[in-house]
């Protein structure tokens, strides 16, 4: 039976690449209405990653198979078909792909003409095969144009169906043939957008990333929320993460990224709960977080969808995501977990549960975030001495019984009101909001990165002296708790050197406005201590 399809599947103009896109087998198995959503959805998604790599391309819908047509412009061919499968090669939803060699009209002599034309003098002296694969109405069958082509590329070849050197694969759809010998294989899973939405916890880690890319793989389409303990640097860091997972492989979403500022519950728990249990209870409170954030996603959600009178109803969050993975530290024993769930109200996804942190760092090093995690610090494990590995709900309701019960309702809603639009991002967006600091925090330490003459002329209270060739090439001698605040003359130089303290998983800064902004801070500091003394 003849497939439905358009009547004039895409031929190509002159000088156009072609790309045929097959679907991830798990779309192919669903019912045909859902296959037909899936699809849609893929190719939405297909025609904003091609869009976002910068190629000037087209995609359309060739009886169950996808063809994006991309037209090189004045670029190589080489670098435009390297761009291309870069693109499509961080879709969900596909399957594989394969760079179109030529094509012709669908008639079965032209087809044998073109392809021995293709492929005759690149099989000679080599183990070859012909698939054929067709769809629609042809007074030819798939044996037939794999008979008749292999006859006329036959000399000086050897035919071998089961372990060939070359495969010429031709696929006849309406009244066009597409010649490929190439099959690249793609993510998988199924179209983002399909799935339905869910909030990620994201430290910025190599788990948490790891967790919102296997959910994402799934079709859900994700947000993003950190709950910051240590300074605006690792803030940076998690926005980072969360921002090179959007531009790789959101494509067809546009998350959101949230900053919850969990220093005031951390203070919170330390004065009223007992320390053994201040790891399970902060992870109930990171999910309690979760939740308000996520119900505030859903109102806007729905405020936009009245805005737009849209029919059908407003997107919902679903679920939250974590990174936690079986017994990997102490809150993550399975009774432990069991206690921590109790906080959410919504499903927590855990994709990481059976996994070991090798397996973990493989898969983030194939998301592209293991980079940016390798410098990420650990600032949940709070609890001195030994954490409790074995709680029981009613144990931890009553520590948690202890805290403001209106903190993290309060937190939350500062994070909402924080929203950053992860596509939106530019590179100073991502840069230097976090790199600078108008007053010293309480214990930071002060590098003076001046010109050793300049040093010699002025010298803060209490600073370091690290002239920027000797601190940054002992950069890995540095102790990484502290706070640091480098200054300059003018505040270029040491705000440089702070960026890369930063990529390297310091918290540190540069002072805005340099070596006079600094002596007119510390000079009113002094004033107002004077004053209170």
């Amino acid at each position: 039976m003849p497939q439905p399809g358009p009547s004039r599947p895409p031929s190509g103009r002159p000088g156009e690449l072609l790309f045929v896109v097959r679907p991830a087998p798990e779309v192919a198995i669903k019912s045909p209405a859902t296959r037909s959503a899936f699809r849609k959805r893929l190719k939405t998604n297909l025609g904003d990653a091609v869009k976002r790599w910068g190629l000037d391309a087209r995609v359309r819908s060739l009886y169950g198979r996808l063809v994006v047509t991309v037209d090189p412009g004045e670029e190589t061919v080489d670098a435009v078909t390297e761009r291309a499968g870069e693109a499509l090669s961080h879709v969900f939803g596909v399957g594989s792909f394969s760079p179109a060699e030529g094509h012709c009209p669908a008639d079965l002599d032209t087809i044998v003409e073109t392809g021995a034309a293709l492929f005759g003098a690149r099989v000679k002296g080599k183990r070859y095969a012909v698939r054929c694969k067709r769809s629609g109405s042809h007074p030819f069958g798939s044996m037939d144009v794999e008979r008749a082509l292999g006859a006329a590329i036959n000399a000086g070849a050897t035919v071998d169906l089961s372990h060939p050197e070359v495969t010429v694969s031709v696929e006849v759809s309406g009244d066009r043939a597409v010649f490929f010998s190439e099959r690249v294989p793609g993510p998988g899973g199924l179209p983002l957008g399909t799935g339905g939405r869910a909030l990620a916890l994201l430290s910025g880690g190599y788990d948490s990333v790891v967790a919102a890319w296997y959910v994402m793989k799934r079709g859900i389409e994700v947000d993003f929320l950190h709950c910051r303990m240590g300074g605006s640097a690792s803030e940076r860091l998690a926005l980072q993460v969360a921002k090179v997972l959007t531009d790789r492989w959101a494509c067809g979403s546009r998350p959101d990224f949230y900053a919850a500022d969990f220093g005031p519950v951390v203070e919170d728990l330390e004065a009223s709960s007992k320390a053994a249990y201040w790891q399970v209870v902060l992870k109930r409170q990171m999910l309690r977080a979760g939740e308000a954030v996520a119900d505030s996603i859903e109102r806007s959600l729905e405020a936009r969808a009245r805005e737009r009178r849209r029919r059908r109803r407003a997107q919902t969050v679903d679920a939250l995501i974590t990174g936690e993975a079986l017994a990997q530290v102490s809150s993550q024993t399975l009774s432990n977990l069991r206690a921590i769930d109790v906080a959410a109200e919504r499903p927590v996804l855990r994709p990481l549960a059976g996994m070991d942190k090798v397996d973990i760092i493989r898969a983030a090093e194939h998301v592209g975030t293991a980079g940016l995690s390798a410098h990420v610090r650990e600032f949940c494990a709070i609890t001195p001495g030994h954490p409790v590995t074995s709680s029981r709900v009613a144990e931890v309701d009553a520590q948690e019984a202890r805290l403001d019960p209106t903190l993290i309702a309060r937190v939350a809603a500062a994070a909402t009101e924080g929203r950053r639009p992860l596509r939106a991002l530019t590179p100073a967006d991502l840069m230097l909001p976090y790199l600078f600091v108008e007053a010293l925090p309480e214990g930071a330490v002060l590098l003076d990165c001046r010109y050793r003459a300049r040093q010699q002329a002025w010298q803060a209270e209490g600073a370091r002296p690290a002239p920027l060739p000797e601190l940054l090439g002992r950069l890995r001698e540095l102790d990484k708790d502290p706070t640091y605040v480098l200054f300059c003359e003018v505040g270029t130089r040491s705000a440089q050197a702070a960026e890369v303290m930063q990529q390297s998983g310091f918290e540190a800064y540069s002072f805005r406005g340099g070596e006079r902004a600094l002596r007119r801070h510390l000079e009113s500091a002094a004033q107002r201590a004077g004053t209170a003394g």
